[in-house]
């Protein structure tokens, strides 16, 4: 019996008839040759990777395009973790897990939260000593193994610290924020008031797609160019998008604020010249306590 070739065993797990055509195997071969160089202490069969490869393979575009954007030493990576190899849980450990604590540096939750999560992260990936599913089989290679672990860790962030704060609600978090933080002429606890619901209003007023576009940059942290990559577009495109989005919750909560206050011209502007700094804040904190 002649041995199927890689690509033909991928084709053959996604059920494709269609051929086996050279790059394909040439993609395949160049990968599996730099997850090795990637991993040198972790070995996989060929065969076994295929299988877990075509697993995770996206049907949405050419398979060929599908395999060269994937991160496949990643994969590889997470294949070996998933069976329960030594180097490669070794690897998760010392390398992998290493970056979590700047992951959520930005939720201010100390060391302790940092602490909490790391096991939670471990727990959830690996799966629990009491037999929990290993998340680690979600991972599909559409982007570094980093950058998803960075993604679990800030939702496990965000969900501990919801139950630490479930009693506290987004008024009272933000408007200590903005009297700590303070300016040249401090907001009256009306003017915060008003601030608040014009913001909250104003953010009411956005598309899922541009609140899971924030979502994405100010509680999972994702970077322009990531976020370029998961919307498919160029990075310019991507951080014009997001400095669109600002624009409008600004320029809605002005409206807002305008209104409830009687402001106008000048006035207007200097409110919003103390409000804008603490945008950025703001669109954190009601992101992530709304989940």
């Amino acid at each position: 019996m002649v041995a199927l070739s890689l690509s033909e065993q991928l084709l053959q797990h996604l059920g494709d008839a269609s051929g086996t055509p050279r790059e394909l195997d040439e993609i395949l071969y160049e990968a599996l040759s730099a997850s090795r160089a990637a991993w040198p202490g972790i070995e996989l069969a060929d065969a076994d990777f295929v299988a877990y490869l075509a697993a995770r393979v996206s049907r949405d575009a050419p398979l060929d395009k599908t395999l060269r954007s994937s991160c496949i030493p990643d994969l590889w990576l997470a294949c070996a973790i998933e069976r329960g190899d030594v180097a490669a849980l070794r690897v998760f450990e010392t390398q992998a897990m290493q970056h979590l604590g700047a992951a959520i540096a930005h939720l201010d939750g100390g060391s302790a939260l940092t602490e909490d999560v790391v096991t939670a992260v471990r727990e959830r990936v690996l799966g629990s000593a009491a037999g929990g599913r290993a998340k680690i089989a979600d991972y599909r290679g559409r982007g570094d193994l980093r950058g998803w672990l960075r993604v679990v860790a800030v939702r496990e962030a965000l969900q501990i610290m919801r139950q630490r704060r479930r009693e506290a609600p987004l008024a009272e978090d933000l408007a200590t924020k903005l009297a700590d933080e303070g300016s040249a002429v401090p907001m009256s606890p009306d003017e915060q008031r008003v601030y608040r619901e014009a913001f909250t209003a104003a953010l009411a007023t956005l598309t899922p797609r541009e609140r899971n576009m924030l979502r994405q940059q100010f509680i999972y942290g994702a970077t322009i160019d990531e976020l370029g990559a998961l919307y498919g577009v160029h990075r310019a495109t991507a951080a014009r998008w997001i400095a669109q989005v600002r624009e409008t919750v600004l320029r809605r909560t002005r409206r807002q604020i305008g209104e409830a206050l009687r402001l106008s011209g000048a006035d207007l502007d200097s409110a919003m010249g103390r409000i804008a700094n603490h945008l950025d804040y703001s669109l954190r904190q009601t992101l992530s306590i709304e989940g």
